[in-house]
């Protein structure tokens, strides 16, 4: 499982699942070709926590969204990283469980405290198999499960470094 995205200075950067069954929980790797692909190099884990399964990355002016989940055994969690620099080096994390209750409050489709996050209760928040899509230069949204039901939440990035 991997994802592509084109970097501002014309490289290519892949993120990919190296492992995430029967409880293993490694962070994606990436790598970068400078050459549409047919080299590549700088193969090296994402930070600690940053993903293990079914990577999306897209970018956004200058930055770049990625999208994924099962980032520990203990943190089912589907996740937004954000990449402001573009670079493919420092994520930070957002956490789709929190942004989707805070915005239902009392709803029937909240997803419940026991079940999201770093929890080991069953059944667990999320697939963590996610979609992203771009719907202007700083915006997108992202698709993700929960159970038998799935939402898209739209997002918009700040400062977009366009």
């Amino acid at each position: 499982e991997n994802a592509l995205a084109l970097l501002r200075n014309g490289s290519v950067l892949c993120v990919m699942r190296v492992e995430g069954q029967s409880g293993h929980h490694s962070p994606y790797h990436s790598a970068v070709s400078d050459d549409r692909g047919l080299s590549w190099h700088s193969l090296r884990p994402l930070p600690a926590g940053v993903g293990a399964v079914r990577p999306r990355l897209l970018r956004l002016g200058s930055a770049l969204v990625l999208s994924g989940g099962r980032p520990g055994p203990e943190c089912r969690d589907s996740l937004l990283w954000l990449n402001a620099a573009g670079d493919g080096v420092a994520w930070r994390g957002h956490s789709l469980s929190y942004w989707h209750n805070r915005g239902l409050e009392g709803a029937p489709w909240r997803f419940e405290a026991e079940a999201i996050n770093a929890s080991r209760a069953l059944p667990r928040f999320s697939t963590s198999y996610t979609s992203l899509v771009r719907t202007g230069p700083a915006s997108g949204f992202v698709v993700y499960g929960g159970g038998p039901r799935a939402f898209a939440m739209r997002f918009a990035l700040v400062d977009s470094h366009q």
